[in-house]
């Protein structure tokens, strides 16, 4: 029985529990500190394939057949598949897993998509419409550069706030079970836009949203955060305060003749993102106008910033080495992420 709590939050009386798991992953992942933990790595950006999407889609198929196998599943064992990626009509997804004859629900959440799928097919197993699903995703940084910025082939340079997208694929098994790790709660996030543009800090532009989202879990919940042993969201709170200070600096008026905010079109401030009576402007005057493709935002989003930082403070926590730590000083221990 599925339980409702708040407007989005939803508490699982069975808890499905994930029955099975694997990763597979790229070079790179390997070189960070959970390399160890990876069942599978490929041997190259290809995947012993002819393009990057094939690739893609040759890992998200690999991760489900280990994740099966580890609890001793076929194919035909799994009655529903959740899956998703971050490429067009979800193709990673669609031809990685076409020959397996599992039934499919397509998922799509950028960087949530697993959280979605897991989510999804948590509700699905607790109400019993299915007795087994599965959920996988995947992406790759030389398809999603392709697909969100510029082809590798390009050679364009990569911005100081440009993200590296995960070269992996992940799946898992869910049933009712009495395994150890367990679906009990999940809470849906809402559109939260700031109306960041730089297509290269896609960080400053979740940002808001997984603040929000954390908040509302809390507070729908009645838990704090302390009530956990670990949060998966190590960068999130830096790139939190980097938000606010940019737009901090938004609000500062300008000293020079070219104007120097941080955030525009093209992720720079060039003359040329300037109209004429932009560049003639020197600067001093109260009628300077933002950059084309910067929003007059700054002092709702600050307002927003600051009611989070104060809610976290309510929670007693306090900033310490680029982390957070309960003010009983253990530290709370937080997990890698890759964007």
């Amino acid at each position: 029985m599925i339980q409702r709590a708040g407007r989005a939050t939803w508490l699982f009386q069975q808890q499905p529990s994930v029955i099975g798991y694997a990763s597979v992953v790229g070079k790179k992942e390997t070189e960070g500190p959970l390399g160890e933990g990876f069942d599978r790595v490929i041997p190259d950006s290809y995947n012993g394939c002819d393009t990057y999407e094939e690739a893609e889609a040759r890992m998200q198929r690999s991760a489900l057949r280990l994740a099966a196998a580890k609890c001793n599943l076929e194919a035909k064992d799994i009655d529903c598949v959740f899956a998703g990626d971050l490429l067009n009509q979800c193709i990673g997804s669609s031809f990685g897993l076409k020959n397996l004859g599992i039934p499919y629900l397509g998922q799509y959440a950028a960087c949530a998509t697993m959280a979605q799928s897991l989510m999804t097919a948590a509700m699905m197993v607790e109400s019993g419409a299915v007795k087994t699903a599965a959920c996988v995703t995947s992406s790759h940084f030389c398809a999603a550069e392709r697909q969100y910025r510029f082809p590798l082939e390009y050679g364009s340079v990569r911005t100081p706030t440009a993200q590296w997208t995960v070269t992996g694929a992940g799946g898992c098994v869910l049933q009712r079970a009495s395994e150890p790790l367990r679906v009990a709660a999940a809470t849906v996030g809402k559109i939260t836009d700031l109306e960041m543009t730089d297509p290269n800090n896609m960080g400053a532009a979740m940002a808001p949203a997984a603040a929000e989202t954390i908040l509302r879990f809390f507070s729908d919940t009645g838990s704090a955060p302390d009530e956990y042993d670990r949060v998966f969201r190590r960068r999130f709170w830096l790139r939190l305060l980097r938000f606010g200070a940019l737009f901090r600096n938004l609000q500062q008026p300008a000293r020079r003749k070219v104007q120097k905010y941080p955030l525009c079109r093209h992720g720079s401030a060039a003359q040329h993102d300037l109209s004429p009576a932009e560049q003639n402007d020197p600067g001093d005057s109260p009628s300077r106008k933002l950059p084309r493709g910067v929003r007059a935002s700054a002092t709702p989003a600050l307002c927003f910033l600051q009611r989070i930082l104060q809610l976290f403070a309510s929670c007693h926590f306090e900033l310490a080495a680029g982390e957070f730590a309960t003010a009983n000083s253990r530290e709370l221990p937080f997990g890698h992420c890759s964007e």
